[in-house]
C-alpha cells in the first residue's frame, strides 16, 4: 500500500507552487486525492481546452515528483441539489466533464456522491425506492461513459443515517445491482465511524475486491469533521489490520489538510505528521 493526500488547487501546498509535489514527495507521500467537488470552480467554468492544458501541466509536475495520482473527487454540492430532472442532467454534464478532468490529470478513479433526489432523510418513506431507482439509471449511464474514457467511477458510503444509500452495505448493494466492472467503491472511514454499529475493520473485510480508493480521515464519532487519523476515536490498528487481510492495493489517501494560514514552520511540521499518521496504518 502507499500513501496519499487530498489536492485542492487553493490549499496550504500551494505556497510552495510548482515545487509543492516535490516538496509532498519528500515527506513520505505517493499518491494525490485532487479535488474537483466545487462545480462552481475554475475547472469547470473556465474554457475546457485551456483547463485540460492547465491540468496536462500540472500532471508533468505530478510524475516528474515521483507522484501519481491515485483519485480524484467528483463534482459534489451541499446541500444537494437533485431534486428535479434538470437538476439532474445539470449534475450528469457535470460528472462527464468531471471524467474528462480525471483523465487528463492521469487519475484513474473519479469518486462520487449517490444523488439525494428527496433530500437526506429518505429511508423507510414512499421515496426510498425512488432513490434507488434513480441512482441504478444516473450510475449506469455515468459508469458506461467512464469506461470508454478508463476511468473507474467509485462511489462513497455517506454519514447521512436517514439516507438510504449511506451504509457501505447499501454502497455494496447499488454497485452490484449497476453491475458494471469500473464501478466500485470508495470507503470513506469518517463516514462510517459516525454510525456506531459499524466497525472500520468489518466494513473493509465485507467491501473486499469492490473497494478501488479510500477516504482517511477521522471523528469524534458525532460529527463530520475529517480529522487526521487518531485524532479521533476510531479504531485504526484494526482498519489497517482488515487493509492488509484483504491485499488492498490502493492507496491509503488523507482526506484532510493542514489548515491555510498556518506558517511555512507549522505546514512542514504538519505535512511530515500526516505523512507518519498515514504510515502508521499500514505499517
Amino acid at each position: 500500500m502507499k500513501i496519499g493526500i487530498e489536492k485542492l488547487f487553493n490549499d496550504a501546498f500551494t505556497r510552495w507552487e510548482d515545487e509543492q509535489y516535490e516538496k509532498l514527495r519528500g515527506y513520505g507521500f505517493e499518491c494525490l486525492d485532487i479535488g474537483f467537488s466545487n462545480t462552481d470552480d475554475w475547472a469547470y467554468a473556465e474554457d475546457e481546452d485551456a483547463v485540460i492544458k492547465k491540468l496536462a501541466y500540472e500532471r508533468t509536475l505530478i510524475e516528474n515528483a515521483g507522484m501519481s495520482v491515485s483519485q480524484v473527487h467528483g463534482p459534489w454540492r451541499f446541500p444537494p441539489r437533485d431534486f428535479e430532472d434538470a437538476d439532474r442532467a445539470e449534475r450528469m454534464a457535470k460528472m462527464k466533464k468531471c471524467v474528462h478532468l480525471c483523465a487528463a490529470i492521469g487519475g484513474k478513479n473519479m469518486v462520487i456522491h449517490p444523488l439525494m433526489p428527496f433530500g437526506l432523510e429518505d429511508k423507510n418513506t414512499e421515496n426510498e425506492a425512488k432513490t434507488w431507482g434513480i441512482n441504478v439509471r444516473f450510475m449506469t449511464e455515468l459508469a458506461t461513459y467512464a469506461k470508454a474514457e478508463g476511468v473507474n467511477v467509485c462511489i462513497e458510503n455517506m454519514p447521512f443515517k436517514e439516507f438510504a444509500i449511506s451504509t457501505p452495505a447499501e454502497i455494496i448493494k447499488i454497485v452490484n445491482l449497476v453491475n458494471l466492472d469500473n464501478f466500485k467503491i470508495c470507503f470513506d472511514t469518517g463516514h462510517a465511524n459516525l454510525f456506531k454499529e459499524l466497525k472500520l475493520g468489518d466494513c473493509v473485510r465485507e467491501l473486499g475486491d469492490m473497494l478501488a480508493v479510500l477516504h482517511v480521515h477521522d471523528n469524534n464519532g458525532i460529527g463530520d469533521h475529517h480529522l487526521p487519523p487518531y485524532y479521533g476515536v476510531a479504531n485504526w490498528k484494526e482498519f489497517g489490520r482488515a487493509l492488509k487481510e484483504i491485499s488492498f492495493k490502493g492507496a491509503v489517501s488523507l482526506e484532510c489538510l493542514p489548515p491555510k494560514n498556518v506558517s511555512d514552520e507549522a505546514l512542514d511540521s504538519l505535512t511530515k505528521a500526516y505523512a507518519q499518521l498515514a504510515k502508521d496504518i499500514i505499517e
